[in-house]
C-alpha cells in the first residue's frame, strides 16, 4: 500500500504538469488529477490512524509492530 507522502507527491506532480500545458482542458483535467491523489492521501491517513487506534486498544505500541 502506498503511503500519504506517495499520494502527496503524485498530486504535486499532476500540478506541476498542469502549469506546463497550455489548454484549459488539460489544466482542468490535471487538477481533477491532483485532487484524486489528495483525496486518496487523506483516505491513507485516516486508515494509519484507525489502524494506531485499533493497535492502541489492544494493548499494542508502534514500537511492536513497526509498519
Amino acid at each position: 500500500m502506498r503511503t500519504v507522502a506517495e499520494y502527496k507527491i503524485h498530486a504535486d506532480k499532476c500540478r506541476e504538469l498542469a502549469n506546463l500545458v497550455t489548454t484549459p482542458t488539460e489544466k482542468r483535467i490535471l487538477e481533477e488529477m491532483a485532487q484524486s491523489w489528495e483525496k486518496l492521501a487523506e483516505l491513507r491517513r485516516r486508515d494509519r490512524e484507525s489502524e494506531r487506534e485499533a493497535h492502541c486498544e489492544a494493548g499494542e505500541t508502534s514500537d511492536a509492530h513497526p509498519h
